[in-house]
C-alpha cells in the first residue's frame, strides 16, 4: 500500500512538473507592431527655432545654413553659378526657393566642385559657405 501511495505521488509530481514545463515553453502570440517613420528635411521655421541667428537660403526645395565650422574648414573650389538670392525674406514660415533671411537680393550662389551639399555665396565681405540641411 505504501508503495502504491509513493508511486501515485511520484506520478502526480511528474505530471505537475510536465504541465509546468509545457506551460513555460508555450509562448503567447503577440500582436505584431510595425513602426513606420518618415524623415523630412528641416524647414526654415524649424531651423530658426533652434538657431535664431542662423543665416538661411533655400534652393531646390532644400534649406542651406551658413556658419558651420567644419564646412568653413574644408578646402573647396567655387564652381559655376547656380542661382542668386531672389528675395530677402524674414517670414521663415513661407520660405520658397530663392529666399534668404540675411543675404541681399541678387547675391550670387555658386556650386562647389568638390561637394554637392555645399554652396558658396559670393558677398562683398567674402565668400560664405552654406551647408544643405538634410535629415537622415
Amino acid at each position: 500500500m505504501l508503495r502504491l501511495i509513493a508511486c501515485q505521488r511520484i506520478l502526480i509530481a511528474a505530471a505537475v512538473l510536465s504541465i509546468f514545463l509545457l506551460a513555460a515553453c508555450v509562448s503567447e502570440t503577440q500582436p505584431r507592431t510595425v513602426q513606420v517613420s518618415t524623415t523630412e528635411n528641416p524647414t526654415a521655421a524649424e531651423w530658426i527655432k533652434l538657431e535664431p541667428d542662423a543665416s538661411l537660403f533655400q534652393y531646390n526645395d532644400t534649406i542651406y545654413v551658413a556658419d558651420v565650422s567644419w564646412v568653413d574648414d574644408l578646402e573647396l573650389t567655387r564652381g559655376d553659378p547656380v542661382t542668386k538670392v531672389l528675395r530677402q525674406h524674414t517670414d521663415e514660415d513661407s520660405f520658397q526657393n530663392g529666399d534668404a533671411n540675411r543675404l541681399e537680393k541678387g547675391t550670387p550662389i555658386h556650386e562647389t566642385e568638390e561637394r554637392g551639399d555645399i554652396l558658396i555665396v559670393v558677398t562683398s565681405k567674402g565668400d560664405i559657405r552654406f551647408l544643405q540641411l538634410v535629415e537622415g
